[in-house]
């Protein structure tokens, strides 16, 4: 299994984690933070003598989980299109937002782990909560529509009173510009300096 630094410090920094160890024989882990960078403080579980001392407690060790446990804390027995879609989700969230471009597996499945699990996501060596909105259906086309965007009131109330659509629906970007186009652009002013969007996360 590869395990680097960051991966330790990721473990280390999820006290949720942490509490679903159970030790067992097999099992990755680290001897403390105080032991960060001393390569040989990586043990594996196999003798009962620590096996017995761990359950009894774990002290300042480190769960390591290797990913099939990952997994398994999901209740992921099979890999399906839909978790390596979640899977690719979770990594361009991190390469758009925190500008990780390069993670392990382990560090991908733990990322993966406390999203589903915490809405959490690790940034500056530490876990924050991440809330992302879910993405909504346009009620005109059926697009799904992965970008919230928005305009003023006033445009908003003049769109549904020219074009007849109802104020309480939702309708995507694209055909909004298209309804709009039959409006008169002159009564709404210019509609681009109405329009803003944000992404469907904020972290807090």
């Amino acid at each position: 299994m590869q395990i680097r630094i960051n991966y330790i410090k990721m473990c280390a920094q999820a006290k949720e984690l942490q509490d679903k160890w159970f030790p067992s024989f097999g099992d990755y882990y680290w001897l403390g933070n105080k032991y960060l960078c001393i390569s040989d403080a990586c043990r594996i579980l196999v003798d009962t003598t620590t096996l017995l001392s761990l359950q009894h407690g774990k002290g300042d060790n480190i769960w390591l989980p290797q990913p099939a446990q990952l997994q398994s804390l999901l209740g992921y027995e099979n890999i399906s299109v839909n978790v390596l879609n979640k899977l690719i989700f979770i990594r361009n969230i991190y390469q758009d937002n925190f500008d990780v471009q390069d993670m392990s597996d382990c560090e991908l499945w733990l990322a993966f782990y406390m999203f589903e699990k915490y809405n959490k996501v690790w940034t500056d060596n530490h876990w924050i909560y991440y809330y992302i909105a879910k993405p909504q259906t346009c009620k005109r086309c059926g697009r799904i529509q992965h970008v919230v965007w928005s305009v003023s009131d006033k445009v908003w109330e003049d769109f549904c009173h020219e074009t007849g659509w109802n104020k309480n629906k939702t309708i995507c970007l694209e055909c909004f510009a298209e309804l709009i186009g039959h409006i008169n652009f002159i009564k709404l002013k210019n509609i681009d300096s109405f329009v803003s969007f944000d992404r469907l996360w904020d972290s807090v």
